[in-house]
């Protein structure tokens, strides 16, 4: 259960990441969880510079 709070976290923060910038695409992958944390291990972010 742990493992599904941690996931849980990281998705509450890169939604906050997506309402404070203008992000037009976010790729996050793979996804590392040890049980405690979660974490991306690489990203792609397209932003819009409009």
């Amino acid at each position: 259960m742990a493992a599904l709070a941690a996931i849980a976290e990281l998705i509450v923060k890169v939604s906050e990441f997506i309402m404070r910038n203008p992000v037009l695409e976010l790729d996050l992958n793979p996804v590392f969880c040890d049980g405690r944390f979660a974490v991306g291990g690489d990203a792609r972010i397209i932003l819009d510079s409009r």
